[in-house]
């Protein structure tokens, strides 16, 4: 091929893809030399590029044939493929699909779609010559405004150490989405005791509540089961878990919620100790007193623990 056996050439192979470079504008003359000194060959090239040629053998029998292609690539970036969305901060995962004719750059660039585009992310990594799909990680800037169809994601296949502007292709796709970062904040912004728990506690301590009132909120034990028909009893006022005719669901009941106890290892399968109580919430406290924003509110949390126990201690 203009006097130059193509790097990737395999004999052996009928079918051969030979990656010319981006400047290439004729189709490169192929000569060939045949196993058998016998046989001949006829050689259609190619009418244009991206193009084939093809070489037809024929053996000294005059029967027997044998086609060989040459496809003719130009180097270029044939895909990209990314998620639709980025997330401030967070990396981006690209894979651009490239055929190179020599050792290359691929960069990929995450910009704006208008004027000033302003990038907020960019990497770059070297490809040797051939064809294939490299994956590129980019992270996003953290401060990329929110917005939808906003961005534009560009691959460009560079010479090597080259600038953006000597790209030889450039494969890019638009209207993408910058999502806001997840917060990380655990924090609490307060505590607050629900007035209206407060009232009830107000009127049960003056005999104030009727007997079902009395019940359903401050019995000094709850039931070991409970079960409603929420059909019927939507505010669940009669526990039908010792009526003989319901033991069939009760049963049932009994078993899915043991089931899904172990599927999601659920802390209420045991009872939680005093001491763990104790230390949790101490731990939750001297965070709290750590933190200037939430100092003030530590002593908050030490009243409601407080009364936690004063109930529990009067078997609420």
């Amino acid at each position: 091929m203009n006097g130059v056996s193509p790097p990737d050439f395999l004999p052996e192979e009928t079918t051969n893809d030979v990656i010319l470079p981006a400047n290439t504008v004729d189709v490169p003359g192929v000569m060939a030399q045949t196993a058998d000194a016998g046989a001949s060959l006829q050689i259609f090239d190619a009418d244009g590029l991206p193009g084939t040629t093809e070489i037809l053998v024929t053996a000294e029998d005059n029967q027997t044939t044998q086609m060989y292609t040459l496809n003719f690539i130009i180097e270029s970036i044939s895909g990209l493929s990314f998620p639709e969305s980025v997330v401030q901060g967070e990396t981006l995962s690209a894979s651009v699909s490239y055929a190179a004719a020599s050792i290359l750059d691929l960069v990929v660039v995450l910009e704006q779609n208008t004027s000033p585009y302003t990038s907020y992310g960019e990497a770059r990594v070297t490809v040797p010559s051939g064809s294939g799909t490299k994956d590129i990680e980019i992270i996003v800037d953290p401060g990329i405004p929110v917005a939808n169809d906003a961005y534009t994601l560009s691959a460009g296949l560079l010479p090597e150490g080259g600038s953006w502007a000597d790209r030889l292709d450039e494969y890019a796709q638009e209207n993408i989405d910058a999502l806001a970062a997840p917060s990380d904040d655990a924090t609490l912004s307060g505590i607050l005791v629900n007035d209206t728990l407060i009232r009830l506690r107000e009127l049960h301590e003056k005999g104030m509540l009727n007997s079902l009132q009395e019940q359903l909120l401050f019995s000094k034990e709850r039931p070991q089961e409970e079960l409603y028909n929420v059909v019927l009893d939507k505010y669940q006022y009669v526990n039908l878990a010792s009526d003989p005719n319901m033991q069939k669901q009760l049963k049932e009941m009994r078993s899915i919620l043991a089931n899904w106890g172990k599927k999601t290892n659920d802390k209420g399968q045991s009872i939680e100790s005093k001491e763990i109580y104790d230390s949790e919430m101490n731990e939750s406290i001297k965070s709290m007193e750590s933190n200037p924003r939430l100092k003030d509110r530590a002593e908050i949390l030490r009243g409601n623990v407080a009364l936690m126990k004063k109930w529990a201690a009067e078997g609420k």
